[in-house]
């Protein structure tokens, strides 16, 4: 507290030191990290816009690929099924398939995601402000991995019940 006080005096007369002459002018560092926290403030909102409209078309692009799979593949599926594989092995097989291509994801948004973070980081500070420090964003990176998880679950469910609407007889017949 006895610290702040001689601060808060010092600072004081150097202002009035300052006043007194037109040709100078005072910034302190309070100051600039209350105009950087503006400034920062509103390209954090822009940085997450923009990694909000990534992450719907990675899950748009993800879904797109898994249902098109899906799709091309539906006589290969009942060939499957008729020689015995069953709803659910079937339903097992489309939900690893799906997981693996998002832990694949996971991994490049894991490496990349990252790597341009810290990099983005980096440049600020060596730019405009050396006391930002970069932390990874656990919580988001946790929302993001669990939404891209149970998306390939979700739609390996729908594909069985919409087989399910088909004989199987029906889906050897289908040429798509």
């Amino acid at each position: 507290v006895q610290g702040d006080y001689q601060d808060e005096v010092l600072q004081e007369e150097i202002q009035t030191i300052v006043g007194e002459s037109p040709l100078l002018a005072m910034t302190t560092l309070q100051d600039r990290i209350n105009m950087d926290s503006s400034f920062f403030d509103g390209m954090y909102r822009t940085v997450l816009g923009l990694c909000f409209f990534i992450i719907v078309f990675s899950i748009i692009n993800l879904l797109n690929t898994l249902v098109s799979s899906i799709v091309s593949r539906r006589k290969e599926f009942a060939m499957l099924q008729s020689i015995g594989m069953g709803d659910r092995q079937l339903s097992r097989m489309i939900q690893y398939e799906g997981l693996l291509i998002a832990i694949i994801n996971l991994m490049g948004t894991l490496v990349v995601g990252g790597f341009l973070g810290y990099g983005f980081v980096r440049l600020i500070r060596s730019i405009a402000s050396g006391y930002l420090v970069y932390t990874f964003p656990i919580l988001p990176f946790t929302g993001y991995a669990l939404l891209i998880l149970i998306v390939p679950v979700v739609i390996s469910v729908l594909v069985i019940r919409s087989m399910k609407q088909q004989t199987l007889v029906e889906r050897l017949r289908t040429t798509e």
